[in-house]
Parts: structure tokens; sequence; C-alpha cells
């Protein structure tokens, strides 16, 4: 909403530079945050989209996608179902365990976050991803692995879909 609020602005000076909030959960999912990793997934996918549309105009976009940072998402903000499904206490269950463990103790400072996305803001020709973090870097890095790994071992029959 404050994107579209932003875009006639951007169009009419022909510059403008928007900063989605993603997460590094917004390219590679967990297990027990299924819901959190589709709205961010979703918002991957309509800025990839949006930063295509707008480049032409001299809008351009970029996508922050921090790890784990020292704010209280992994404390009280911190939604859980009221009821658990002991079927998932080695999945998702571990998962809210590991947010629990970590709440307090994560790599990331909020305030060294801030000035690195107000650095990109400036930047001309800004990258469309900034990744912040260690474990968001690790975490991006892995699942491109992956993702490569899926295309090199299932080319063939990937490649035999198509007609002849």
């Amino acid at each position: 909403m404050l994107t579209q609020a932003f875009l006639p602005l951007f169009r009419r000076q022909q510059r403008g530079h928007i900063v989605q909030i993603s997460s590094h959960g917004g390219v590679k999912a967990f297990a027990g945050f299924g819901s959190y990793n589709a709205g961010k997934f979703a918002l991957e996918g309509v800025s990839e989209a949006l930063a295509a549309e707008v480049a032409p105009l001299g809008i351009r976009l970029t996508l922050v996608e921090p790890g784990p940072f020292r704010t209280n998402f992994a404390g009280s903000a911190f939604r859980q179902v009221a009821h658990r499904i002991t079927d998932y206490d080695t999945t998702a269950g571990a998962f809210r365990e590991r947010m629990a463990q970590v709440n307090g103790r994560q790599e990331g400072d909020p305030v060294k976050a801030a000035l690195a996305i107000m650095q990109i803001a400036r930047i001309e020709n800004p990258s469309l991803r900034l990744p912040l973090g260690k474990i968001a870097l690790q975490t991006i890095s892995s699942q491109l692995a992956s993702v490569q790994a899926d295309l090199d071992n299932w080319r063939d029959l990937a490649e035999s879909a198509v007609m002849d």
C-alpha cells in the first residue's frame, strides 16, 4: 500500500528507490514457519516483478533480507499456536524451541542494519537484494546451492517433458 502511494510521485520525477523489508525466510522456508515464509516469498515475487516494471522509469527497488536480529521478533512478538501436535515436535517444535533459545542473542544489530539500508538507499544502481547478517548469507547461499543441485540432478527428467 505504501509502495502504491509513492509510485505516482516516483513516476513523475522519473526516479525513486523502493526498499522492501523481506527476510532470509523469503528465500528459504523453515519448518514451523510456513505462514511467515509464504508472506515473505510473496513479497519477494511481487517485488521482483515490480523492479522489472519500474526500472525503465528510473525507479529502483531493493529487497532487504535480514537474518535474525535483536528485536522482539523471537520474544513476546513471536506468536505460537494454542494446540500443538506432538508429531511435529522434531520439526516445527524444534524450530519453536530454537526461537526461544536465541531471543536476545541474535547476531544482528538493528542500528547497523538501519545504517546498511540507508547506505544502499543512496546508491545510484543498488542491488535487487541486500541480505543482512552472516546467517542470512549462509541461509541464502545454501538455498541457492540446493536449487542448483536439483537442476543438475534432474535436468534429464525435466527436459524429457518437452515435445520433440
